[in-house]
């Protein structure tokens, strides 16, 4: 994958059946939107598509993805950023 989820390889008999991809949430193979559960995330764009639900709790961005820091954030709820540590996460403060 690409830092903002854009998928760069895939290969392997259960590659393309597999539903979940970057970030380990599902993406709609028609559209290459991803379910973040509580938005929808385009990993073109690199943004959300709805705004922030949390409203400007976040930032003054309400569309912006990880603090558009994906090497080192997640946002498996598209809440709130996570800084990755190894193979755990914690809540950015």
């Amino acid at each position: 994958y690409a830092a903002f989820g854009g998928l760069i390889a895939s290969e392997g008999p259960l590659a393309e059946k597999n539903p979940f991809r970057f970030t380990s949430r599902p993406q709609d193979p028609a559209t290459g939107l991803y379910d973040l559960r509580a938005r929808t995330y385009d990993p073109v764009l690199g943004r959300f598509l709805t705004p922030d639900p949390l409203s400007f709790a976040g930032g003054i961005n309400l569309y912006v993805y990880v603090e558009n820091d994906p090497t080192l954030r997640r946002d498996p709820l598209g809440l709130s950023p996570w800084v990755s540590q190894g193979t755990l996460l914690r809540p950015v403060r």
